[in-house]
């Protein structure tokens, strides 16, 4: 019995059960493949992990300290501009700017240590495919699905889990971003988060579309990979 290679019941893309079907299998494997990256390597797991965390909370700190720069510039300007008033205004902007640096700075150095995790767990994988590969009857390999699917499994083992864990880290960012985010605004101003909400739909479905249109794409193309991967080293 073959693998089929396109949407299911043969339609040009996902229902939204399918959809949530598919993506609920992705999310049982992610324990799993976590667990991996983390035998794989505990210290850069953690150092990801930590960046991810702190970084998250920096937009929040950024929109709090511009909060208290508008306030200390507006008391500066109803005292008449004094040293005092000034020297604070001077410490808030420098502080600014040192948040953004700091930010700078997470942004190379989680990029660094998410692609040395992302190299490890690559060669890991590529290990472990070589191994259950060297376990099996030369019966399996000729069988073109089960050869197709072991050359898929070793094209993409340096971008699929790789992929995945990366995906997993920054879902768990923008949750940070976003509920820190929310929880200041709301605390300013509740009517803010009504303001972001209403504006954010259309980028929402905007995004949510070509998303879909994307995975539509890469089915219909991956029916055709087998094929042409073996026509090419036929070639």
């Amino acid at each position: 019995m073959g693998f089929r290679h396109g949407p299911p019941s043969g339609r040009a893309g996902f229902s939204p059960r399918e959809y949530l079907r598919a993506l609920s299998t992705t999310f049982a494997y992610t324990p799993r493949v976590l667990g991996m990256v983390w035998q794989t390597s505990p210290g850069l797991t953690a150092g990801v992990a930590g960046i991810t965390g702190v970084r998250a909370l920096i937009p929040a700190a950024t929109i709090w300290l511009t909060k208290l720069v508008i306030d200390a510039v507006v008391e500066a300007i109803a005292v008449g501009g004094t040293g005092e008033s000034v020297n604070r205004v001077v410490t808030l902007v420098v502080l600014q700017l040192a948040l953004a640096l700091v930010a700078t700075a997470l942004d190379h150095g989680g990029s660094a240590l998410r692609a040395m995790l992302g190299d490890r767990f690559s060669n890991r994988i590529n290990i472990m495919i070589l191994e259950k590969a060297e376990s099996l009857d030369l019966a399996y390999f000729e069988d073109s699905t089960f050869y197709d699917m072991l050359e898929r499994a070793r094209r993409e083992a340096n971008m699929r889990p790789t992929g995945l864990v990366t995906n997993t880290f920054s879902l768990v960012g923008s949750v940070i971003q976003l509920v820190s985010v929310a929880a200041l605004l709301a605390s300013l101003a509740w009517w803010i988060l009504i303001v972001v909400a209403v504006t954010s739909i259309p980028y929402l479905g905007a995004d949510m579309w070509f998303a879909r249109l994307s995975h539509r794409m890469q089915w219909r193309g991956g029916a055709r990979a087998p094929p042409a991967g073996r026509m090419s080293e036929t070639i």
